[in-house]
Formats: structure tokens, sequence, C-alpha cells
């Protein structure tokens, strides 16, 4: 089979699967089409970890490669967060107070696990005999950094802890400066300062295309309620009307006095 064609049978169909079950499991239909989109959504997921070995000469199956990295430091991260989230003073879903510290020492441990990734002969590489380092790995760490220092001095304007998320914008701006001055195993400081500006850029145009998604809802609803025809007005009641509206509000007077 040609090389192009396995590519997409095994990569890039799975991925459009993977979307249309998400949305079949997310519609209003019946429990068979839920389902059956989480089954196609499992089996897709499936075959797109997978297509690092299944289809080794496509390029574009080192987004599923860095996948294995990525996703288990996430799914332990996003843990480590939620026990550090919940364990505190909060009044739906508390949790122990002991996972606090289980959950401290997962955001540590899946920091130190990037950190070796990117400084140390860790880094994801391309499964053939070339070794290349992964480049999707190479745009993901100045990503992460830019992300990380945008967020947290988000969270430092709005949230009430302002401590912690001063420690996370030291933490990202210090390892924001290291990247830049000091050469890693594989990766050097001129590399990563020279794909920093592709993850400026890529960041730059989520933000401006989230803004303009956003200002294009809302002209779309303020245009279809603009067209919208105005209630019909209703006349005055009449005396009859009134007397009934009367007699009623005086016999429920007369049953709250009574009770």
């Amino acid at each position: 089979m040609d090389d192009l064609i396995r590519a997409a049978l095994l990569f890039w169909l799975p991925i459009g699967f993977f979307v249309l079950g998400i949305f079949f499991y997310l519609s209003r239909d019946s429990n068979l089409t839920k389902k059956l989109g989480a089954v196609t959504s499992i089996i897709s997921l499936s075959l797109f970890l997978i297509s690092p070995f299944t289809v080794p000469q496509s390029p574009s199956t080192e987004l599923a490669q860095l996948s294995w990295y990525i996703l288990p430091i996430a799914l332990l991260l996003f843990s480590g967060l939620y026990m550090t989230s919940f364990s505190g003073n909060v009044v739906v879903g508390k949790i122990h107070s002991t996972y606090k510290y289980i959950g401290i020492s997962l955001i540590f441990v899946c920091i130190f696990a990037l950190i070796l990734l990117q400084f140390f002969s860790l880094a994801p590489r391309f499964p053939d005999s070339t070794g290349q380092i992964n480049k999707y790995w190479l745009i993901f760490w100045p990503t992460f950094l830019i992300s990380g220092i945008g967020l947290s001095a988000f969270g430092f304007v709005l949230a009430e802890n302002r401590k912690a998320m001063s420690i996370c914008i030291v933490f990202f701006i210090g390892m924001f400066i290291v990247s830049s001055a000091i050469d890693g195993a594989e990766i050097s400081s001129q590399m990563f300062r020279e794909i920093l500006w592709l993850a400026g850029a890529d960041l730059l145009g989520l933000l401006v295309g989230g803004v303009l998604s956003i200002a294009v809802f809302a002209l779309v609803i303020f245009a279809y309620e603009r067209n919208l025809q105005s209630p019909p007005e209703m006349d005055e009641p009449t005396e009859q009307e009134w007397s009934i509206i009367r007699k009623h509000l005086t016999s429920n007077l007369e049953v709250n006095e009574d009770e």
C-alpha cells in the first residue's frame, strides 16, 4: 500500500472519526448514539496513538509520538491541580486535606519531567533511523512557557491567592530566561530563541482568532435579535376584568389572614 494512502487511512481518518464520535457522544439523541460515539472516539484515538508504529514513514505521526510524552504528564498535572484545589477551602467537591500534598508532589514531578525532556537527552525523537528530534516538541516548550506566563498573570489579577500565582509567574519567567540563555543537551538556546517567534505567532493567531470568533458570534446574535418582531401590545384590562382581579385578590388575602 502506498505511504500516502496508509497515512490517510491510519492517521488522518481516525482524527476525523474521533471528532465525529465526540459530536455523536455530545448529541441529544438516543443512548445508542452516545455509546456509538464513545466507542468510535476510543477506537479512533487508539489508532491515532499507535500511528508512529503503523505509519512510521509519515512525518505527521510526530504529533502522535509527542502525545505519548505529553498526555501522561498532562494527566498527572491535572490530577495534581485537582487535588490541590479541592483539598482546600471549597464548598463543593471537597476532598481530604492530605491530598493537597500529594497534588503538590504530582505537580513538581510533572515540571521536573518537562525540564528533563528539554535540557537532557530525553527529548522525543522521530521514530526512524535518523533520530531527529520531534519538531512538535521544539515548538511545544516555548509555547508552554509563554502560555504559562500569560495564564499566571491573568490568574494573578483575578485570583484571591495571589501568592501562588506569583510563584507560577516567577517559575515560568525563570524557565523562559534559562531556556533562552543556557544550552540543553540537544536543544540549544539559539534554537529556542528562533522557535520562540513561531510560538509567539501561533499564540497570537489563536488569540486573534478567538477574539474574532467571539465578535462574529456577538454580531450574529445582535443581528438576529434586532430583526425579531416586537411582541404585540396588550389592551388595558376592562372594568369586568379588573373586578375579577379584585375578587381573586380579596379571596386570597382572606385565606392568608385565616391561616
